[in-house]
């Protein structure tokens, strides 16, 4: 098995794709401002299990899958519905 092929069994989120077949990355700042928490919340509920994981690009950057961040939005607003029921 190749290495690319065991990083691709390992990691711990989806991989998902427009239909286009691009991957769009948000980096931090973009985040926080689509979220509304601060860097050290994302991070805290990265931590936890409670918000997607950033992917790494380089020895100092780090991105977030966008669909990973809509889709974690939308579970958050499922949750707050779900408590006004």
């Amino acid at each position: 098995m190749s290495n690319d092929a065991q990083r691709n069994t390992s990691m711990p989120f989806t991989k998902v794709s427009h239909g286009d077949g691009t991957i769009r990355i948000l980096r931090l700042p973009a985040v926080i401002n689509r979220v509304g928490l601060c860097r050290s919340s994302i991070y805290n509920r990265q931590r936890a299990g409670d918000f997607p994981p950033a992917v790494k690009l380089g020895p100092r950057a780090v991105g977030f899958v966008e669909d990973e961040i809509d889709a974690w939005l939308q579970a958050a607003c499922g949750r707050r519905e779900g408590a006004g029921a």
